[in-house]
């Protein structure tokens, strides 16, 4: 996982929740079914290189899941980012796939996403600090730190 850091004076522009959780999810065209190769891992699970991207339920659904091929019963829910949606900064995103030798046309971003139950019910978590990048035309991934602290751990997507 690399590392990339942000000048304090340029924090970004962090979307509402209630804008991220109703955006209309980016196609993926041509990585479900298909190998995701992460030559670093991912953090605490540097042995899990290789994933795929599997829908959760139908096809409207904004959620996937990232299968480990390596480890059984790895997985993380993602969340693909709509290029519309500023919820990382330009400079960062440039500078996220520079450092992956991505080419930033061909990347989709993804943030993993964590649920909590509540007594009010499930409530949505991502992680926009560490974004995963997929590169489509490669079929290559990584996860990428952003060292500012304008993006949280912990986004609620939904009101619990």
């Amino acid at each position: 996982m690399e590392s990339l850091t942000e000048p304090a004076s340029q924090q970004p522009e962090i979307v509402t929740a209630s804008e991220l959780a109703a955006s209309k999810a980016p196609p993926v065209p041509g990585i479900f079914a298909s190998q995701i190769d992460m030559p670093r891992g991912l953090p605490g699970f540097p042995n899990a290189g290789r994933f795929m991207l599997e829908p959760l339920g139908d096809a409207s659904a904004q959620l996937l899941r990232l299968k480990s091929l390596d480890i059984d019963d790895l997985a993380f829910l993602v969340l693909p980012i709509p290029e519309n949606m500023p919820v990382i900064a330009a400079h960062d995103f440039t500078a996220a796939c520079e450092s992956q030798e991505f080419a930033s046309e061909n990347v989709i971003v993804f943030l993993i996403v964590t649920l909590e139950q509540t007594p009010q019910g499930i409530r949505l978590f991502a992680n926009l600090r560490a974004p995963l990048l997929i590169e489509t035309a490669r079929k290559q991934g990584a996860q990428v730190v952003l060292q500012s602290p304008g993006y949280p751990l912990r986004y609620a997507l939904q009101a619990g």
